[in-house]
């Protein structure tokens, strides 16, 4: 058990790399530590910085979080669940005013969507045709066009 804060993501992939994860509050080993947390009166948030973990890493062992992650893949292929919003929702982030708790960068996060455009994984190409006949990029043109003037026109 460790009595000081990680300094490297190298000694965070070691200490998160493992079936299950010991506390670093008090040697027990769990699978997932975010309930067990509360014993200590901490949240995740706050046992992540205490100890340097990035706040954007999870607090459960490789084999839960893998089994986690098949399952949104699974999902996600089925159609179940899209990431439709993330392009617009990146745009909307206020950086200048996010805290210092994650350690991603405004140019990391803008590079890593227009690289790999995860929203765009449905969609129908340039110049295809939807379903009803319509022109796919004159439909979706419009759709931007409609939650603009709705984004704008709310109180």
């Amino acid at each position: 058990m460790t009595t000081k804060k990680f300094n490297t993501l190298a000694e965070v992939d070691t200490y998160l790399n493992n079936k299950k994860l010991q506390c670093l509050e008090c040697g027990k080993m769990f699978v997932m530590l975010g309930k067990h947390l509360k014993s200590h009166g901490m949240t995740p948030k706050r046992y992540k910085l205490k100890w340097g973990i990035p706040q954007e890493r999870g607090l459960a062992g490789v084999e839960y979080r893998q089994a986690h992650s098949d399952k949104l893949n699974a999902m996600r292929a089925e159609g179940k669940i899209n990431h439709d919003h993330l392009a617009d929702a990146a745009k909307r982030i206020d950086y200048e005013n996010r805290t210092e708790l994650t350690s991603a960068s405004k140019a990391a996060h803008i590079e890593f969507i227009a690289r790999a455009q995860p929203y765009n994984a449905h969609r129908i190409p340039e110049g295809g045709q939807r379903a009803n006949g319509k022109d796919a990029t004159r439909e979706r043109e419009y759709q931007r066009q409609y939650r603009t003037k709705k984004r704008n026109s709310s109180p």
